[in-house]
């Protein structure tokens, strides 16, 4: 307890990872509360993460197909020397008119997306 807000927020900050919003990091921050259930849960779970990898690299393979000739977008790209886990399949859309109206379909149709990753986020690993 404190009655500095500023102290109050960095604590706050800290106990959700450093994230001001989902996916919005502002600094490194922790999350400790991992119960023994949850525990044996992950250790279950990762029996099974091969096949869960493999089944998420199946699903980028078709979306490259139906995606990679469309030119106004961007699909993932992988390093020969490189492996792909796909936690996240991120499009970037040459256009943000383009980028919304996709999102909003999505939306409509129940599919969740998000614009979280600014170009700023990125790390440019071809050089």
């Amino acid at each position: 307890m404190t009655n500095d807000d500023q102290i109050a927020e960095k604590a706050r900050l800290l106990r959700n990872h450093g994230q001001t919003s989902r996916f919005h990091h502002i600094m490194i921050g922790y999350n400790y509360k991992m119960s023994d259930i949850l525990a044996a849960l992950g250790l279950a779970q990762l029996k099974r993460l091969k096949w869960v990898i493999q089944k998420k690299r199946e699903a980028a393979q078709f979306y490259e197909k139906l995606l990679s000739s469309i030119e106004e977008i961007q699909t993932p790209q992988v390093m020969p020397s490189a492996s792909h886990t796909y936690m996240f399949y991120t499009l970037k859309f040459n256009n943000a008119e383009i980028r919304d109206r996709v999102m909003q379909y999505l939306d409509q149709n129940g599919i969740y997306s998000c614009g979280r990753f600014a170009e700023s986020d990125a790390t440019d690993r071809s050089t």
